[in-house]
């Protein structure tokens, strides 16, 4: 499911329905980069296993994207975990210890740093930073050229 995909669906949704009614993103992923950009089209709530699914294929979640290996983590953006398994440890946790981790890391994204980001008026530059670093970690993605096709969307149908 691409980033532009799920934030056309949920503009859509939002201007039906108003914005007292919770959207559901069900399976969303890849889980927890595309939170941000989840929020802003208005999807307030989501289920997704991917947590235990990429813990079980050795995948470490950070709200930049999930890693197999942590050596991009320290270039060009230092990231440190800071749930109570990742403080335990130096590197990538593992088995039961990176499935609590990888929960924790989707938990804090959309509940703590997504939702309050939204109220407070600051997801724009939140998002900016996930798609910086992001891209200087998976250079390939095409999270970036796909949320800036929905940008370009959006301001199109306001004109």
């Amino acid at each position: 499911m691409s980033a532009s995909w799920c934030a056309v669906a949920a503009d859509a949704r939002r201007s039906v329905i108003g914005p007292d009614v919770p959207i559901h993103l069900y399976g969303a992923r890849p889980i927890p980069a595309s939170c941000p950009f989840s929020s802003r089209p208005g999807s307030s709530i989501f289920d997704s296993a991917s947590y235990g699914h990429f813990a079980l294929g050795g995948w470490y979640m950070t709200p930049y994207g999930s890693l197999r290996d942590i050596g991009p983590i320290r270039r060009p953006v230092q990231y440190r975990c800071t749930c109570p398994d990742c403080r335990r440890h130096d590197g990538i946790p593992s088995g039961d210890e990176l499935i609590r981790h990888n929960l924790w890391t989707i938990l804090i994204d959309r509940g703590g740093r997504s939702a309050a980001r939204l109220d407070a008026g600051t997801l724009p530059a939140y998002m900016a930073e996930v798609l910086e670093v992001h891209g200087a970690w998976f250079p390939g993605s095409a999270l970036a050229a796909s949320w800036r096709s929905v940008e370009d969307g959006r301001a199109a149908r306001r004109c």
